[in-house]
């Protein structure tokens, strides 16, 4: 067998040498760049979908009419400065200089805007790959993994696999390019969160959280499972989330030294929580979703029970701390993001962005979970065909229903992992 393994290798060098010189070329960079030429087509693609698709305008009613496009018409009126110091967008600071900026250089806003947001798409599959680079690694302790200088090819090209993989996932370009949606600029600062967490160098983690808070508020859900990691593993103290308070209050500083006041920009937030409290649901297929929708009644009910189950799920990590590999700990982070969106009230349909792009990460690197992935990536498509395109063949109530039965199986197979699978090669 293995010699007529070689005749056969032998015959078709042979009948290489009388193909042309562009041909043999051609082979030889197949045979050696296949991945790599995969990967830069890829990218470019993504990158001409988001460039198209920056330029669209959902249809009317849209957020980028109604809001968007507003708040830099009164930029580009008022100034970086005078136009910081007024109160008329519901964003923080950061995302407010973002637009103002805009504003003053681009007549149409539309595709800066788009492209602004879709930067981070790309900064997040760089970190993806980080990730998958860092867990993939057949290292076998941290130690040896900080030592070494880089994984081998196989690990590098799968890593980039995934991470261009991301790129591709349709919610994320349809929500930064063409919605003109923030929501993968927070998700993309979790996401360095999350690397760093797992690579324990938690200052790094902090301050990546901070970033992603200084953005969006709906950063926050993270903030249970960077508590759970810090009772859990017991190796940073709890000064490091001093970074949170540090970085918001310099985030907000431009827009005071412009003349905002105080409690007009660092109130920012609770303002925005007091917004829709009359209802469970806005457009979305969570919990709520399913036929609860008095917000006055069930506001605080609903938060005391998101509150709750974190803490059963947070007791159970605890309880088997050393048996808390990385997989765990990312599918943690995704369970956790879900969990808040699942159960607190006044959820848009966009606050579930990061847990699903992370579900997706860890199915991914795992291969498990995939058709939990599959089906609420497919779930978030249909919630977002309300708003972007042409309505929704079924009601959210319906679509609820296979959103939840997911949720609860990504639970059930998070605790299982919890409680009987073995540690992974490296332990939290």
């Amino acid at each position: 067998m293995m010699r007529n393994t070689t005749e056969k290798k032998h015959l078709a060098a042979k009948e290489n040498k009388k193909l042309p010189a562009i041909d043999r070329g051609l082979f030889w960079l197949v045979n050696n760049y296949l991945v790599e030429i995969v990967l830069i087509v890829a990218v470019a693609g993504a990158v001409l979908i988001r460039w198209i698709l920056s330029n669209r305008i959902v249809r009317d009613p849209s957020d980028y009419n109604n809001f968007l496009l507003p708040w830099c018409l009164q930029y580009r009126s008022l100034g970086i400065h005078d136009g910081l110091a007024q109160n008329f967008s519901d964003y923080y600071v950061p995302y407010n200089l973002a637009l103002a900026i805009i504003s003053q250089f681009f007549e149409n806003p539309a595709r800066p805007i788009g492209i602004f947001n879709s930067v981070f798409d790309f900064v997040t599959a760089i970190f993806v790959y980080k990730i998958g680079c860092w867990y993939l690694s057949d290292a076998s302790s941290k130690e040896d993994r900080e030592q070494a200088k880089k994984p081998d090819k196989s690990i590098r090209r799968r890593s980039a696999l995934i991470a261009v993989a991301t790129l591709y996932l349709p919610f994320t370009f349809l929500n930064s390019a063409y919605w003109k949606q923030c929501d993968g600029v927070y998700s993309c600062f979790l996401i360095i969160t999350l690397y760093y967490f797992l690579r324990e160098k938690y200052t790094a983690s902090l301050i990546g959280f901070s970033f992603a808070f200084c953005f969006k508020l709906q950063a926050i859900f993270f903030l249970p499972f960077l508590l759970i990691g810090y009772i859990a593993r017991q190796r940073f103290s709890i000064i490091k989330f001093l970074w949170v308070p540090v970085l918001y209050f310099l985030a907000g500083l431009p827009a005071v030294l412009c003349g905002r006041g105080f409690q007009d920009t660092y109130g920012t937030y609770f303002a925005q929580a007091q917004e829709h409290t009359d209802t469970m649901a806005l457009n979305t297929a969570n919990f709520y979703a399913l036929g609860i929708t008095h917000g006055e009644a069930m506001t605080i009910p609903a938060i005391v029970i998101t509150v709750a189950v974190i803490l059963f799920m947070d007791a159970a990590v605890y309880q088997k701390r050393n048996r808390m590999g990385e997989d765990k700990w990312m599918l943690l982070a995704s369970w956790m993001m879900l969990t808040c969106y699942m159960f607190l009230p006044k959820m848009h349909e966009r606050y579930d962005y990061c847990g699903i792009l992370l579900l997706c990460i860890f199915a991914l690197l795992t291969s498990r979970l995939i058709p939990s992935a599959v089906i609420l990536v497919i779930c978030e498509l249909l919630v977002y065909n309300v708003n972007i395109f042409d309505g929704n063949a079924f009601p959210n109530s319906v679509i609820a229903i296979a959103y939840c039965a997911n949720y609860f199986y990504v639970t059930y197979q998070l605790l299982a992992d919890v409680n009987y699978t073995p540690t992974s090669k490296v332990g939290g």
